[in-house]
């Protein structure tokens, strides 16, 4: 019902987390093919919930064959089966891996500081009781600029998009704490909802914890949904925003100008809403144009106000979203916990710490290699990684002084790994040498 019943949510949960010590060996490789650099951190702890590990039957296989498997299993529908496919929209950074990550209760999805660390769609499959949910976990949504400046992959102009194809529902989420972008819904997200717009659409508020005036949470959420929720108006009015001056300092006349000027642009986008007839046979720029004026969307079924980081508030929309399933036969075996092989796993787990640690553009050129992979009988998961650097100054920028990057890199890797295959995970990392290629 009414978009207020969120405001309970504001008040957020602190929560302690565990410290685990680790154990990480890196090294740089030289020509001649001793280690000119090792160093061991700490001292190795196996996996400390080995019994839950064993009783439970969802796991991410440790090799790619049961992968495939997997992914090609008939699905095991109980008697009554219910399935929601979830599309996970937003632009860079605003915390969609993360939180696809806290619903799932489980780090499926690769999360960074930087911007533009999903370069691709992600599968997590969330399996509750007699209900199967199928989040897909899609890029940044960029334009065209952005991809020509950052040298991105045109497959990210598109991702986004065809993952809504299959969905049923789509999770829009949105940062509150970027004070450039959290009053207006950006028009590439607008465009998308309007295509789809058959499709129900909820308003996912996250970072509210970066939010000192909780009640500003409420007018943003009025803004950005014009008021409407669930298709019930609300009685707040839309808040006007006038480039942050206080509206004491505004002139009378200026603020009832800007105003209705305002008034007149929202109006004039939802008349071209209201006089579409068949939006999917618009061009881009035809949606676009449609959008353009307007500042929030007002068909949200429902709005949650979230700080995924913090996991508060995920909770609520967990119980939601499968609440929202619908009778239909499962999609996956209940096996199954994500579409992604598990050596890319790896590898995106290492990419996602080279991109937290070291600066500038250099992670983006960066790609670690898989040169060691076994299993032992006891369940250890050995792994040994290489990275390639162009020159002696890329080296010392990964090793950091005295190794203390690198050694940060691996032990937040093989810590991440552990938790995403919930097996014991011993990695080691080498830093090559340029002179040995």
């Amino acid at each position: 019902g009414s978009i207020f019943k969120m405001a309970t949510c504001l008040n957020l949960i602190c929560k302690l987390k565990k410290s685990t010590r680790l154990f990480c060996s890196v090294s740089i490789k030289q020509p001649n093919g001793n280690c000119g650099y090792s160093s061991d951190v700490g001292s190795y702890e196996p996996y400390d919930n080995q019994n839950e590990r064993r009783s439970s039957v969802r796991s991410i296989p440790l090799n790619s064959e049961l992968h495939e498997v997997l992914m090609h299993s008939k699905p095991d529908n109980p008697p009554i089966s219910k399935l929601t496919q979830v599309s996970i929209l937003g632009l860079p950074n605003a915390g969609k891996s993360t939180l696809a990550n806290q619903i799932m209760k489980w780090k499926i999805c690769t999360v960074s500081k930087k911007v533009h660390t999903t370069r691709k769609n992600c599968r997590a499959i969330l399996v509750e009781d007699d209900t199967q949910i199928v989040f897909l976990d899609t890029p940044g949504l960029i334009g065209k600029k952005e991809m020509q400046r950052h040298k991105l992959e045109k497959s990210l102009l598109v991702d986004p998009e065809n993952s809504l194809i299959d969905s049923n529902l789509l999770l829009y989420v949105h940062d509150v704490s970027c004070k450039r972008t959290r009053w207006k819904i950006d028009p590439k997200v607008l465009k998308l909802l309007y295509k789809y717009q058959e499709k129900e659409a909820v308003l996912v508020l996250n970072k509210i914890d970066l939010i000192r005036d909780k009640l500003r949470i409420l007018d943003l959420t009025d803004e950005l949904t014009e008021g409407v929720v669930g298709g019930i108006e609300s009685n707040k009015s839309t808040r006007l925003t006038l480039k942050r001056k206080k509206r004491s300092e505004v002139d009378k006349e200026e603020l009832f100008k800007k105003m209705e000027d305002e008034k007149e642009k929202s109006v004039a986008g939802i008349k071209r809403l209201e006089e579409a007839v068949d939006h999917k046979n618009l061009s881009d720029d035809e949606l676009f144009e449609r959008v353009k004026d307007l500042k929030g969307w007002r068909n949200f079924s429902s709005v949650f106000m979230v700080s995924a980081l913090e996991d508060d508030g995920v909770d609520d929309l967990r119980e939601y979203l499968v609440k929202s399933a619908k009778p239909s036969p499962w999609r996956y075996s209940s096996s199954l916990v994500t579409d992604i092989d598990p050596k890319e796993i790896v590898l995106q787990t290492v990419k996602e710490k080279l991109l937290d640690h070291l600066p500038m553009e250099l992670p983006y050129v960066i790609s670690p290699r898989i040169e060691f992979w076994d299993v032992s009988p006891s369940g250890l998961l050995s792994l040994v990684l290489s990275l390639r650097p162009k020159s002696k100054h890329w080296v010392k920028l990964i090793v950091g002084s005295g190794g203390a990057r690198i050694k940060q890199i691996s032990q937040e890797a093989e810590q991440d790994l552990r938790n995403t295959f919930r097996y014991d995970v011993r990695l080691k990392i080498i830093v090559e040498d340029p002179k040995s290629k």
